[in-house]
């Protein structure tokens, strides 16, 4: 094989794997969703994503540890908010974190049977599992209410 094949091979094989890059969730249509993820308890939530489903929408995205503190995380909260900025439904998605580093993330991937409506939101915050709802921002830039101390 010629130096040049090789080189019009490698290429192509990386303009595929790019392009295949480029259609996150194998090309899931993706809503466009109000969320406030919370971080705190030495965690740090990022997302979600929210795929749609023929059976309702899947909420997807990471938690990274902020500091050895945070080593006990099991599960994300996730919290449907009214229009009205009520708490409507909670459920919780487990978290794989796979090492004790200080910096180590998890992915979290929870499907719901819910269709927000255009002027619903969520709320997500790491562990929780106590049953106490995520800490609610008042004001931007204000500390969550009901947020542990620091």
């Amino acid at each position: 094989m010629t130096a040049a094949l090789r080189t019009l091979i490698g290429s192509a094989a990386a303009a595929g794997l790019l392009a295949g890059c480029a259609t996150p969730f194998n090309g899931a249509v993706l809503a466009d969703v109000r969320a406030e993820p919370y971080s705190g308890g030495g965690f740090v939530v990022r997302g979600p994503t929210v795929i749609v489903e023929p059976a309702g929408q899947r909420f997807h995205g990471w938690v990274c540890r902020q500091s050895r503190a945070g080593a006990g995380l099991r599960a994300v909260r996730l919290e449907r908010i009214g229009a009205n900025g009520d708490l409507v439904e909670a459920v919780y998605g487990r978290v794989e974190l796979r090492s004790s580093s200080p910096s180590d993330c998890g992915v979290y991937d929870i499907p719901t049977d819910w269709t927000l409506g255009p002027a619903e939101g969520v709320r997500l915050c790491p562990g929780r599992l106590d049953g106490a709802p995520c800490p609610v921002r008042t004001a931007p830039g204000d500390p969550p209410a009901g947020a542990p101390p620091t």
